[in-house]
């Protein structure tokens, strides 16, 4: 029986497509773009249904209208006003028109491009002809509206003509850019390659192969670099010799000072400092000063302030808390 009704409402809406004489009604247009052709009726934002004006009487016919908007200031007033942006982000509202508006449904918009039905809601992508609603992978019977669910990604299989949910990184769409992207999918455990998409993230740090995807290690406990054609752990030890001062190690990490011959260390006392530019804070950010007569490092106290200042404008130009010792 239900077959039947089935059959015999598409026979009935066929008949009113291409019968010349017995034009559609209005209520038989079940798309914006069909219901806009007809000059007499207009589409419902609220309701997303094709109607015949209230203003009118019951005629049919055919033309090139756009049709009009009937709004319900009931749940409409929700969503009117927001920019774009903020429309989209909410969950009750869709783009229409330049406009933010209700959302009530996806299929009613003839849109090819998941771009072009994410336009409208963040709840729609396209099965190829119009837009339908994001659901589960295995709901899914074309390879374009196979993109994604509600909670992950989705992948075509072309022998099987199914949709399942990814399962390997290697799975993951080339629009995920970024370690960060990645790494929201299956377990935390991918990061980003060259070209876009994701691959398995390697162990440690020099496991990965790719500068894009030199972020993290796998577990997402240490930090990684890319240097010389490599990936390292984010190490003072590790940094390369370019950097020659204090400024460089802090901007590679703001736990390394200078050292000799280039690279930088880990911060420790003032009395590790190898050379001048090494001796600026300790391990606790006190500051640091640097004897040239000595060519040492030591911590900026007063006790340990050159005996070449006699005054106490010279002390409190060394440190302001200091004056002299009268010697």
């Amino acid at each position: 029986m239900k077959r039947t009704l089935i059959l015999i409402a598409l026979v009935s809406l066929a008949s009113c497509q291409i019968s010349k004489s017995q034009d559609c009604t209005c209520a038989q247009l079940l798309t914006l773009g069909d219901c806009g052709r007809n000059s007499k009726c207009t589409w419902n934002l609220t309701k997303l249904v094709c109607e015949l004006p209230s203003n009118t009487g019951t005629g049919t016919g055919t033309g090139t209208g756009t049709g009009t908007v009937t709004k319900n200031y009931g749940k409409s007033l929700y969503c009117e006003g927001l920019a774009q942006t903020e429309c989209l982000d909410k969950y009750e509202c869709a783009w229409l028109d330049n406009k933010c508006t209700f959302f009530t449904s996806c299929t009613p918009f003839e849109k090819a491009t998941k771009d072009e039905c994410q336009a409208i809601s963040k709840r729609c992508i396209t099965d190829g002809t119009i837009c339908v609603e994001i659901d589960i992978c295995d709901s899914y019977s074309t390879s374009i509206s196979c993109v994604q669910s509600k909670t992950s990604y989705c992948v075509w299989d072309e022998p099987t003509k199914k949709c399942s949910n990814v399962t390997e990184c290697s799975q993951l769409p080339t629009d995920l850019k970024t370690d960060a992207e990645c790494r929201k999918q299956l377990k935390n455990e991918c990061t980003a390659k060259d070209g876009g998409g994701c691959v398995e993230s390697g162990t440690n740090c020099e496991d990965q192969k790719q500068e894009v995807g030199c972020v993290t290690n796998k577990a997402r406990t240490v930090q990684c670099f890319w240097g010389d054609g490599k990936c390292f752990e984010k190490k003072c030890e590790f940094a390369l010799t370019s950097n020659k001062t204090h400024a460089d190690c802090q901007k590679f990490s703001d736990k390394c000072t200078a050292k000799k011959d280039g690279g930088c260390v880990d911060i420790k006392t003032c009395q590790d400092g190898q050379i001048l530019e090494g001796c600026k804070i300790d391990n606790a950010g006190k500051d640091c000063f640097w004897v040239a007569t000595e060519n040492k490092c030591k911590d900026k106290t007063c006790v340990n302030a050159p005996n070449t200042m006699k005054t106490n404008s010279d002390c409190k130009q060394y440190l302001p808390k200091c004056i002299t010792n009268g010697q």
